[in-house]
């Protein structure tokens, strides 16, 4: 079918009433719960074609009006101060407009003669902020530097596509109204649906978390004083001074933050008692203490640039001090002000994920005294178990304690297992670009060389294990088409662990927490 014929758009208003309400009425019955991906939309416009085979040709129009059917309750609740409309600069009258532009877009002269003024008049009477400018480049920008909580954007099919991987990505809210018309000058909008997009409006009002607010507040609890007041230890004991300014040294905190997060999330408090504050020192105890252990295991000097603890002082301190940041996360999980029941399930989810990590380390470790050219599989079930765990527990952690139901935790530890392994591959690229780039080779567990050795002579991974730590170039063990091959393929593995942390989150019913969730996704999961 020509592509022109599955993408016609209504172009009367009644044509959009009758239509519009026959998807409202299709979203509501399957109970729909933001955001949704592209492949749930494109699997609910089949559905909804199947059973309405006369729209069949209202393909993209469709999968749009499905989005912000499922969006339009969320957006109901933002103060229309954080929604801004934005609005194409082909609405303007391409031979008479006087209007002027500036970084922004342009400035409307109020002149009346398109609709673009009447349109800014009613958002204006709002509260609503409007930018008139090209489509996917306005948005683009808005959505990164974190200003908006809700868009409402006008423009043409090409450029409402453009733009909605971002929108999932930052999950933001959004409502798209196509154009009646494609092309860059003198279109036209429908009144209709852009008047029901702008109205929307609920009696409870709210805001979605402020990810950068968090992670900030956050941060500010670990400073060295702030973590001795909370775990009441001796400030005195050369050992605990250690371990704590290690604890409180350079790190993402991401754990800390996923834990705070998921809390506010359910929760909708921005306000943290000391328990939340123990349970996010706790958890970053555990994760610093598995970094000590893994770089001396690993015989690793260096982290971000700094010297590893072992290489500062010595294996047997560094060694103790780890052991030390693990009781001490333990105790602290112990001193919560929480009933028992609630505390042994937290120690319950730490040691599960402590366990669970030292399977892994140790399958990894096992590997690195016998290299062998292993089964896929083998290497993505031991990324599970090394990098999973510890994101499941920081994330269950702050549901536990915001009391979320057993099946929130299940769809966590779902989530947690993709992401982990998706987390991994995409650091496996990473490094291998590195050693590519600068011809160094380190013996490190590696989905890519394994999949290169597989493919070409066996000897070679041997000869390959043998340069460890040593300046090579891969070509010098490889075909250039076999390391390009084995690239391009955990490339695609990356994608589909990454497209799987967030199809396991479609039964949960959460929107704020489901939320964050994508947003956690599309910040620390990079397209590449």
């Amino acid at each position: 079918m020509d592509n022109n014929m599955k993408n016609l758009i209504p172009q009367t208003e009644n044509d959009n009433i009758v239509l519009l309400k026959k998807i409202e009425t299709f979203t509501e019955t399957c109970c729909l719960y933001p955001p949704l991906t592209l492949e749930e939309l494109e699997t609910l416009r089949e559905k909804f074609i199947s059973a309405n085979t006369e729209y069949k040709n209202y393909y993209d129009w469709i999968i749009v009006m499905i989005n912000n059917c499922v969006w339009k309750d969320t957006i109901a609740r933002i103060p229309y101060e954080y929604r801004i409309l934005v609005l194409p600069q082909c609405l303007k009258h391409s031979k008479k407009c006087k209007g002027e532009y500036d970084e922004f877009g342009l400035l409307c002269n109020k002149c009346g003669i398109c609709s673009i003024y009447e349109i800014q008049n009613k958002a204006d009477k709002l509260g609503m902020l409007t930018i008139v400018a090209e489509g996917s480049t306005a948005i683009a920008g808005l959505i990164e530097n974190g200003k908006i909580d809700a868009v409402i954007g006008v423009g043409c099919m090409e450029s409402l596509k453009k733009a909605f991987p971002l929108m999932v990505k930052h999950a933001i809210p959004g409502i798209a109204i196509p154009l009646f018309k494609d092309g860059c000058e003198d279109t036209s909008v429908s009144k209709f649906l852009l008047d029901s997009a702008m109205n929307l409006k609920s009696e409870k009002f709210s805001r979605f978390l402020k990810p950068d607010k968090i992670k900030d507040e956050v941060l500010s609890w670990f400073e060295c004083n702030n973590i001795f007041d909370l775990i009441n230890e001796n400030k005195n004991s050369i050992t605990f001074n250690k371990a704590v300014k290690y604890l409180c040294g350079s790190g993402k905190r991401w754990r800390p933050y996923l834990l705070t997060a998921v809390y506010n999330a359910l929760t909708q408090n921005n306000s943290y008692d000391t328990n939340i504050k123990k349970l996010a020192i706790a958890i970053e105890s555990f994760h610093k203490a598995s970094l000590i252990h893994d770089d001396i295991e690993d015989n690793d000097f260096f982290r971000g640039g700094e010297e590893t603890l072992h290489k500062n002082f010595n294996i047997p301190i560094a060694l103790n001090i780890g052991d030390l940041l693990l009781g001490m996360g333990y105790k602290i999980i112990t001193s919560l002000d929480l009933d028992a029941n609630i505390k042994n399930r937290l120690l319950a989810i730490s040691a599960t994920a402590h366990q669970e990590l030292s399977v892994g380390q140790g399958d990894e470790l096992e590997w690195k005294f016998n290299p062998e050219i292993l089964d896929l599989q083998k290497i993505i079930n031991i990324y599970g178990l090394k990098t999973s765990p510890a994101f499941s527990a920081a994330l269950k952690f702050g549901a536990v304690y915001a009391n979320a139901s057993v099946d929130i935790l299940l769809i966590l530890d779902k989530f947690s297992v993709s992401f982990g392994i998706a987390y991994q591959l995409l650091d496996d690229i990473e490094d291998f670009n590195f050693m590519r780039k600068n011809k160094k080779f380190k013996l490190e567990m590696s989905a890519i060389i394994n999949i290169i050795s597989k493919n070409s002579n066996k000897t070679d991974f041997k000869k390959l294990i043998k340069n460890n730590n040593q300046e090579i170039d891969l070509k010098e063990f490889f075909e250039e088409q076999k390391i390009e091959a084995a690239l391009n393929k955990v490339k695609l593995m990356y994608e589909h662990y990454r497209k799987e942390s967030l199809r396991s989150l479609q039964p949960l019913k959460e929107t704020v927490l489901k939320r964050l969730l994508f947003l956690i996704t599309g910040k620390i999961l990079k397209d590449i």
